[in-house]
């Protein structure tokens, strides 16, 4: 589809939908004035909260509505820790100031938590130049065997710990079966 939910129904057309299984860990309730609740909401990702309104508000025998909504938190991110656009529009003509402020993360800080896969030297090339990975550009010392799962963002290094790019898996494999063959499995998103 690729566009939000809200255009189809804004547009009368009605579209199917498949369920998936979501986390909700805790359900707080912050505010109750007339009919509004005000609530803290700690859940997985894919979660979508406008369902969960609907739903308390069809519990409830009303309609439910989303007003306001604000993440506070995804991954290891903060909201508490983020810095509103207007102040880093205001730093970015003092380069020093933004950097020694902290505003800005490295690369390797934001996908701490998603896997390496290390490039064989002569491949490099390849990788920046956008390509997708294919089973015999592995570096298969370097790399640990994982279960590739579609969808999943995977970071590509050469063999000195640089990051070359930022892929999507494209197939279902587990690693150590395709080393050494002729097969894709990413797509290139970011490079560096």
């Amino acid at each position: 589809m690729g566009k939000p939910l809200y255009y189809y129904a804004r547009k009368g057309e009605k579209i199917h939908l498949d369920k998936r299984i979501v986390n909700i860990y805790s359900i707080k309730l912050l505010s109750l004035k007339k009919d509004v609740l005000d609530l803290k909401i700690k859940c997985s990702s894919g979660t979508y909260i406008r369902s969960i309104a609907r739903e308390i508000g069809s519990i409830l025998g009303y309609g439910g509505i989303v007003t306001q909504l604000l993440r506070t938190k995804i991954g290891n991110f903060y909201v508490e820790d983020s810095v509103e656009a207007e102040k880093i529009i205001e730093l970015i003509s003092d380069e020093w100031s933004l950097r020694s402020k902290s505003y800005l993360l490295p690369i390797e800080k934001i996908l701490e938590n998603k896997p390496d896969l290390y490039i064989s030297k002569g491949y490099k090339k390849h990788v920046v130049n956008g390509h997708p990975i294919c089973g015999y550009m592995i570096d298969e010392k370097r790399t640990m065997d994982y279960i590739l799962e579609k969808g999943n963002i995977i970071k590509i290094k050469d063999l000195n710990e640089n990051i070359l790019a930022i892929h999507e898996i494209i197939s279902e494999e587990l690693l150590s079966d395709i080393i050494k063959k002729e097969i894709r499995f990413t797509k290139s998103i970011v490079i560096f």
